[in-house]
């Protein structure tokens, strides 16, 4: 059973999911979040509750929305810029929020470097000696919203077959039945009695 504290966090990780998606990014976002940088104080590692006391459920979720918005909002190559730049502080040492953004990053749609693989590694890796318990929430509900996506894909896709083969079928049988109707037509044409041109009608 999902406690409340998690259950508090469903919403704005479904709200994560769509950003993460294919879902489209509106005007407003891209008016609010169209700089080349992350959003001014946001997603720092205070914000996001990972050093001090105390967890801020509500504002680091909202700072994850913020930074997947202004994720969305870039061009391909400020998002690649920003790649680099998470790939880079991780090569130099570990950091929960960065390997957090990182996992986000691989998640977005349509870019030459999406890997969700990977981003679910990183998200599963999250460990809760490094992150506050709302983290490691946050991070299961993403895999778990994540994989029931993928099984509702995988039944589309088994609908979608199946209707296919439903098809294939409906024209085999029509095609036979067009057969036998052609066959039956020449059958009863055969049988006819020819018929007499007038002139041979005393």
């Amino acid at each position: 059973m999902i406690s409340a504290s998690r259950a508090r966090l469903v919403i704005p990780v479904v709200h994560m999911v769509c950003l993460l998606s294919s879902c489209g990014t509106t005007g407003s976002v891209v008016e609010r979040h169209a700089g080349t940088t992350p959003p001014s104080g946001q997603l720092s590692t205070l914000d996001l509750g990972l050093e001090g006391n105390g967890p801020q459920a509500e504002v680091d979720v909202s700072s994850l929305l913020a930074y997947v918005r202004w994720l969305r909002a870039q061009s391909q190559e400020a998002q690649k810029h920003e790649l680099r730049r998470v790939e880079d502080i991780l090569a130099r040492e570990y950091s929960p929020l960065e390997q957090l953004r990182l996992g986000l990053l691989l998640l977005l749609p349509k870019t030459s470097f999406q890997d969700e693989a990977r981003a679910r590694q990183l998200l599963r890796r999250l460990s809760p000696e490094d992150v506050p318990q709302e983290y490691l929430g946050l991070s299961e509900l993403l895999l778990v919203l994540l994989e029931e996506r993928d099984a509702h894909d995988q039944a589309y896709a088994r609908l979608q077959q199946r209707w296919q083969a439903e098809q294939i079928q409906h024209r085999t049988v029509q095609r036979q039945l067009n057969a036998i109707k052609a066959i039956e037509k020449t059958i009863t044409e055969r049988k006819r009695p020819p018929t007499l041109p007038l002139d041979d009608v005393e």
